[in-house]
């Protein structure tokens, strides 16, 4: 790009040419009314119910990495011992 040139037009009269706002997009949905009043709209759950789901989703997620993890190790240990 040449440098004496300026990027944008100094005469610009704000037409759009080509809107980029689609409906279904993300920035789009944001602009809705109804996006806006669920936004705001409480879960019902209190602050520890809440730390008690997250926590119980922790320990679903540590089991299934302890299950494959184990799975691994048995599998890795029973490899090395067919292979000497």
């Amino acid at each position: 790009m040449r440098k004496d040139k300026p990027v944008f037009d100094e005469e610009d009269d704000g037409e759009v040419i080509a809107p980029m706002d689609l409906e279904g997009m993300p920035w789009h949905r944001r602009k809705s009314p109804d996006f806006i009043a669920r936004r705001g709209r409480d879960s019902g759950l209190s602050d520890k119910e809440i730390r008690a789901y997250r926590w119980a989703a922790v320990k679903a997620g540590l089991l299934l990495v302890l299950i494959y993890g184990g799975a691994a190790f048995l599998l890795i240990v029973f490899l090395l011992f067919l292979w000497r």
